[in-house]
């Protein structure tokens, strides 16, 4: 397809639509569509999930349809005009220890606030004895 003398913001609008083929399966046609939507909607989002892509613009979702996510390492992709924004896939670690053969045990692995109201006790008691 020959499409002459890009714009600068042509070739960067190509550019992030066709970065999403890293993360999903995605026919040429889509890709075009996807350009094509960004090129007639200047304030229009591309927004992903890990299975779905919606095209929308202000509040109004304009298309939808099912995507096939090539890894699991994000949760959502927002591609604009302007923008190319990946959110990681975040995994939470679990405080959970196992025990022995009497049961296990938990940690917060916090305590930072018993801390503070420890400091702040001593150093109102350094003060009262001055």
């Amino acid at each position: 397809m020959d499409y002459g003398e890009l714009s600068y913001n042509e070739i960067i609008r190509r550019k992030r639509v066709s970065d999403l083929s890293k993360y999903f399966s995605l026919a040429k046609g889509s890709i075009e569509e996807l350009i094509k939507f960004l090129a007639d909607n200047p304030t229009g989002r591309i927004v992903c999930s890990t299975s779905i892509i919606n095209l929308v613009v202000g509040y109004n979702t304009i298309k939808s349809f099912n995507a096939v996510a090539k890894n699991s390492s994000f949760d959502a992709i927002l591609v604009t005009n302007s923008l190319f924004n990946i959110t990681p896939h975040y995994t939470p670690s679990s405080g959970y220890s196992g025990g022995g053969s009497r049961g296990s045990s938990w940690s917060s692995g916090g305590g930072s606030s018993n801390n503070n109201n420890n400091n702040n006790n001593n150093n109102n008691n350094n003060n009262n004895n001055r």
